[in-house]
């Protein structure tokens, strides 16, 4: 039997359209439907957990780094008791070298942005955009490895882990840190999600290796602004170009 928890007790760490996040610990956070429109998500939350298991089971299966989900119970009122899931915090992964980064809620993400830590090698210029084909050579691979499972991850489900040597998401390369591909939030309240129609074409293909380029960029060079500068913009348009490029390359 799941054990109960009364999420009256535990302060909100994150919500979006589907769900809220509530801290139980620095470990374990647990999710609760939201309300849209006045109605609860309740009648629909047993395909939204299913189908956030099913993504996170799937990915696990091919390699690419997401939540680990365990079933629970939660109180919504005194007289009702829904099953839930919860998963490890993000905070908890970086004792173990990997650093989520949330793209759509930059608060929920755990690399520093006070550049107290740098994807790169001291000897390595960040603007080049060589050393970065460099780290992103692993999320490139990740890329290949959905489209090669018929899947993909855009919107709120891609999002990155940036790994170090300690983390088991590390090639094992020379490199301190590697970018990987991070799934999490796969469900919608608006549709269901059907694995078995994901499969991407060349458009969704260049969206996600863009999009990794984007928020990489954005997450090692300029965590704490809104705006991207000009200069760094430039780097990200180019290292999208290349990385998309690269990708195709490979497939030859």
């Amino acid at each position: 039997m799941e054990p109960i928890y009364d999420l009256s007790a535990y302060p909100i760490i994150g919500s979006g359209g589907t769900k809220t996040a509530y801290a139980i610990n620095n470990q374990v956070v647990i999710f609760r439907p939201n309300w849209l429109d006045g109605q609860s998500l309740i009648n629909i939350w047993h395909r939204i957990i299913h189908e956030e298991i099913q993504m996170a089971e799937l990915l696990t299966r091919i390699g690419i780094p997401t939540l680990k989900f365990v079933l629970c119970r939660i109180k919504i009122d005194p007289d009702q008791i829904i099953t839930t899931i919860s998963s490890q915090s993000f905070e908890s992964e970086v004792p173990n070298g990997m650093y989520i980064i949330d793209t759509k809620n930059s608060r929920s993400s755990t690399w520093p942005t006070d550049k107290s830590l740098s994807i790169f090698s001291p000897d390595l210029d960040p603007f080049d955009v060589n050393n970065w084909l460099g780290v992103m050579a692993t999320y490139i691979a990740d890329v290949k490895t959905l489209v090669q499972n018929k899947i993909f991850l855009l919107g709120d489900s891609l999002n990155l882990a940036f790994v170090s040597k300690q983390s088991k998401f590390h090639s094992g390369s020379n490199l301190p840190f590697e970018v990987r591909i991070f799934g999490f939030d796969f469900a919608s309240k608006h549709f269901t999600l059907d694995i078995k129609k994901l499969n991407p074409d060349t458009q969704i293909i260049n969206r996600m290796l863009a999009r990794g380029a984007e928020f990489a960029v954005w997450e090692e060079m300029c965590p704490d602004q809104i705006i991207m500068p000009k200069k760094v913009h430039v780097l990200y348009k180019e290292l999208s170009t290349r990385m998309i490029d690269l990708y195709y390359s490979i497939l030859v």
